[in-house]
């Protein structure tokens, strides 16, 4: 592990460039971090995906004395590291492919003969994710109703422009006789300050401005008109890297203000309007039900992903992996699939990102409350007597199942015989759940479950408290295994008198579901039991009964008392 260590005045930039997973790693780390006198300390976290226990906990007793602040490049990391209440901000990874460039805001400058192609454009943009700024030269002494005569070409809404109002999206924003208008922070300015180009409102002005706060998420329009507002802006316009459209001048009679606009050479396109619209049209941000992927697609993307990376997904339900795709696409502002593909297939730090989201954690302490009471109060009476109990938590996310069924294995003096393994695909999810720390919003959230289930003392005697947050006591950690565990690619791990397996199987085809139900059949021991999740059943198996129908619970055996 390499630490690199600087010092700005009272600042010490402490850097990890490594991943921390040896014990020495864990103990360098310590000593180098406690060893620095300076109060403000600034941690950048490069490639680790999670950090140590020990680790955690030296932070949290820095935290008590100094100011520290996490940057990481993982969001799995910044998520977990921000429900402990550490300041935290994520850094954009490095990667490997080009992020196409959507454009999220518009604006559309013109002046003679611009109206047509104006309402042209947002007649084809209807209803659209966009923030549109128009800008025409219009006398300052006349009333305009541009606002209202547009209104029946867009179905967004369409406003004069007003002094410090935030801008919001899909929303129109016309540039309003008199005023030159600027945008900074989020907001709209209007002033009286000088004409420029003899404009007032200058193309010049709006157009720089918006680059400079938008940078590569702005495209402007240039139109037909005279003179030469919005030739002036156009190099640094370029600088910021926004995209430059502008309107073929052979379309127009109108066209001085387009010529000059292309003597300055600073452009990406010259185009007629319909394919400045269908250019515009192709790279705005979409809905989820606006993404279009095929079943095609799909399948080779899916086999792909299983031949370069081993992770096989063809056999999850296509609704949840289409769901879960396009969320990724959304969330990474990439909104046609084969851009997305690309980007996924060319860097592993891409797909790490992907595989994050489709390993799906939701979670709390004694979620389902009535399954835990039930649990509690029906199959214990099952394993009293048996000498070495063994319980499997399949898809244990962050750990609340497992250590909340330690909870009540200890309230039934049984944990102290009780093997509990709790598993999950995802590595760094397993990570965080041994660590055993909460936030405290999630433990307090969860006294009214703990309430439910009848415990017999208070919540918070289960937790130490680190101040910023919780952590679970070692004498629940103790008797709970974590690791690893694929119920797609990896066999039997032991012979279990229970096994809770909830809101897994729902992602799940038909195949995969009979496949996994199959193995957790040979995973339970000789009356065992198989708890699923509210929305799962299994259908016409003969290697199960059902014990108790209302809260999915199954039974490895013959005939038994149906509660």
């Amino acid at each position: 592990m390499v630490i690199n260590l600087s010092f700005y005045k009272n600042i010490c930039e402490f850097a990890v460039v490594n991943k921390i997973s040896k014990k020495s790693d864990i103990e360098l780390f310590i000593n180098k971090i406690t060893s620095i006198e300076n109060e403000h300390i600034n941690i950048t976290f490069f490639e680790a995906k999670y950090l140590p226990e020990k680790i955690i906990k030296t932070l949290l007793n820095l935290e008590k004395d100094k100011k520290i602040k996490i940057f990481v490049f993982n969001k799995i990391l910044y998520s977990y590291l921000y429900k402990l209440s550490f300041q935290v901000k994520i850094l954009k990874s490095k990667s490997l492919t080009i992020n196409p460039n959507y454009i999220k805001v518009l604006a559309i400058g013109g002046s003679a003969g611009s109206f047509d192609f104006i309402s042209y454009l947002l007649n084809n943009l209807r209803n659209s994710e966009v923030i549109i700024f128009i800008i025409q030269h219009i006398p300052e002494d006349s009333k305009s109703s541009l606002d209202e005569i547009l209104k029946k070409y867009t179905d967004l809404n369409i406003k004069f422009a007003e002094n410090n109002e935030y801008i919001k999206c899909k929303n129109i924003y016309i540039a309003p006789a008199g005023f030159q208008m600027k945008i900074a922070k989020g907001k709209i300015l209007l002033t009286k300050a000088p004409y420029v180009n003899f404009a007032r409102p200058s193309i010049d002005v709006l157009f720089e401005s918006l680059s400079e706060y938008y940078k590569n998420d702005l495209a402007i329009v240039l139109l037909s008109g005279y003179n030469d507002d919005g030739s002036h802006s156009l190099e640094k316009i370029q600088k910021n890297k926004s995209k430059i459209l502008i309107q073929d001048p052979k379309e127009t009679e109108h066209n001085e203000l387009l010529l000059n606009a292309i003597k300055t050479s600073y452009y990406d396109y010259i185009m007629p309007v319909p394919e400045i619209t269908h250019y515009i049209k192709r790279y705005l941000p979409k809905k989820d039900d606006e993404i279009e992927i095929s079943e095609l697609e799909l399948s080779i993307f899916l086999a792909s992903i299983n031949e370069k990376y081993g992770y096989d997904y063809k056999n999850y339900s296509k609704d949840n992996v289409l769901r879960m795709i396009k969320k990724e696409m959304r969330n990474t502002n990439i909104y046609y699939f084969n851009d997305f593909v690309e980007k996924i297939l060319t860097n592993s730090l891409d797909f790490e990102s992907l595989f994050l989201t489709l390993s799906i954690n939701v979670t709390e302490f004694f979620r389902d409350p009535e399954v835990f009471k039930f649990v509690k109060n029906k199959l214990f009476e099952y394993i009293t007597d048996t000498p070495n109990i063994k319980i499997w938590c399949s898809g244990c996310s962050t750990g609340e199942e497992p250590y909340s069924l330690a909870i009540l294995l200890k309230e039934a003096n049984l944990l102290a015989k009780t093997q509990i393994y709790a598993t999950d695909i995802n590595p760094y999810i397993v990570e965080q759940a041994k660590n055993g720390f909460f936030s405290k919003d999630s433990v307090e959230n969860s006294f009214n479950n703990y309430i439910s289930i009848q415990g017999n003392t208070n919540f918070k005697n289960y937790f130490d408290d680190l101040g910023n947050c919780y952590q679970i006591k070692d004498e629940l950690k103790n008797n709970i295994l974590f690791f690893e565990h694929s119920l797609l690619n990896e066999g039997i791990i032991n012979e279990f008198d229970i096994i809770f397996c909830r809101n897994v199987l729902i992602y799940f085809n038909n195949e995969l579901f009979n496949k996994t139900i199959n193995l957790l059949y040979k995973s339970l021991a000789n009356n065992g039991f198989l708890i699923l999740g509210k929305a799962e059943d299994i259908i016409n198996n003969n290697n199960f009964m059902v014990y108790n129908s209302y809260y999915k619970i199954y039974k490895k055996s013959f005939k038994f008392p149906i509660f």
